[in-house]
């Protein structure tokens, strides 16, 4: 539509079904014969292809005609050579890159057709393990490039779309917001050369429009990830495969799911304890570097909340938020814990016991301001920080109550032993005895 538009300003003039059939003129191009096209009826692919209209004929006055019929592969250089070239426009061959002819590979819009850039990557990868396995006579095992998930549950598609809104939807109710108008040379001084047209944005329109971006994050199954992952902890050929063990002992490590904060927390500064420890992580999306989400800049003064209720999982969890203060602290960066309960001492890291807290946005810088009454006070105090980091708790996954009672563990032997001891400064992994004979708990 943009480029409709620009069309229109210039006083191009487009003229839709209708199909040049000859180029008229005596010792140089003068007119042009089209003939009008109507939709015919679809095709196997469902198409409607254009006909002609017996009948319509007309001619045009021009004296210059630039043909614009796409593009296909000048594949003359393959005749002859075996191999098998359709209708002389692609070249056919396997998934894999081979085609009939040994030691000829394709792939990309030569041998499928135009395609995208990552479906062409794919396709290159795909070749190049064809070709190490036909230099080297060596099978390799070739990935697929493709995602499919083996699980199929609600409950894990009512959590994922929770850690989207938790994760890339920070403000309730996104307004509406229309794209930031490209600026562009005026339609006059377009007509006159062949300069780019479109000025690009400055510094405030680049920053107001990649604002707008949900960041949905959906995989199409590229495989970049899984090439730049450092720990090549990504693997797109794993299937599913079911096995039958006879085993004596069974260690059951049960997954527990972050809570996902209320949402009067979700502001675009605020983390949960998770999402802070892919943060300071080495190998993680930050590479162990502290930023606020919002604008990439380095906290000076990170809050530590926690904002659940006492149950079995609270002091473990106030153990790792006490951890996490302390990465935080390693780094520079000031760091304070507020919880309803301090369940053992902070060491160096500042902590209040509160006895209620809330916590606002400030809409021009995005730090977050704190609101919070002391424990055994009745004054309310006020604080601005640059991040908040938010532990909400922990849960049983449903799945995994499910696949607790295919062993013989109820969900509440599940939930009462899987919390560890505090360690000192760490959790200590301790391996728990169930009701179920020969069956443990990795707690």
């Amino acid at each position: 539509m943009e480029e409709l538009k620009s069309l229109e300003e210039e006083g191009i003039k487009i003229i839709f079904l209708a199909n040049p059939t000859k180029i008229l003129g005596s010792s140089r191009v003068e007119k042009l014969e089209c003939v009008r096209m109507e939709l015919g009826p679809p095709d196997d692919t469902g198409r409607r292809r254009p006909v002609p209209v017996e009948g319509t004929e007309f001619v045009m006055d021009v004296d210059t005609v630039i043909p614009a019929i796409g593009q296909a592969s000048d594949l003359q250089f393959l005749e002859g050579s075996g191999v098998d070239t359709p209708g002389g426009r692609r070249i056919s061959a396997f998934d894999d890159g081979r085609t009939a002819v040994a030691g000829i590979f394709a792939g990309g819009d030569a041998a499928t057709g135009a395609k995208t850039v990552i479906e062409a990557i794919a396709a290159g990868k795909r070749a190049a393990l064809s070709i190490y396995e036909y230099l080297s006579g060596e099978k390799f095992s070739r990935a697929d490039f493709k995602v499919e998930s083996e699980i199929d549950l609600e409950e894990r598609e009512a959590r994922g779309k929770s850690n989207l809104l938790r994760n890339y939807f920070t403000i309730k109710d996104i307004a509406l917001q229309k794209r930031v108008e490209m600026p562009k040379l005026p339609a006059e001084v377009r007509i006159t050369d062949f300069k780019e047209e479109e000025l690009g944005y400055d510094a405030k329109r680049a920053v107001e429009e990649a604002n707008r971006c949900l960041s949905c994050r959906k995989c199409i199954g590229c495989g970049i990830c899984a090439e730049v992952c450092p720990q090549d902890a990504i693997v797109y050929d794993q299937t599913e495969e079911r096995l039958e063990l006879s085993v004596g002992k069974l260690i059951f490590a049960a997954d527990m799911e972050e809570n996902v904060p209320p949402g009067e927390y979700m502001y675009s500064n605020v983390v949960t304890q998770i999402e802070f420890e892919r943060m300071v992580s080495d190998s993680g999306p930050y590479g162990g570097i502290i930023m606020r989400p919002f604008d990439g800049d380095i906290p000076r003064e990170i809050a530590f909340i926690s904002v659940f209720d006492a149950d079995v999982c609270t002091p473990i969890a106030f153990e790792f938020l006490v951890q996490a203060a302390k990465s935080a602290k390693e780094r520079d960066v000031e760091s304070c814990i507020f919880a309803r309960e301090l369940y053992r001492d902070t060491g160096d890291i500042k902590s209040v016991k509160i006895r209620d807290i809330r916590v606002t946005e400030l809409e021009e810088t995005k730090n977050l301001r704190l609101q919070y009454v002391v424990d055994g006070e009745r004054e309310e105090q006020e604080k601005e920080v640059d991040m908040v980091v938010l532990s909400a708790g922990f849960s049983l996954q449903e799945y995994v109550k499910k696949l607790g009672g295919l062993v013989g563990i109820m969900p509440e032997e599940i939930e009462s032993r899987m919390w560890g001891k505090p360690g000192k400064g760490l959790v200590e992994v301790e391996i728990a005895k169930t009701d179920k004979e020969g069956v443990f708990i990795a707690a």
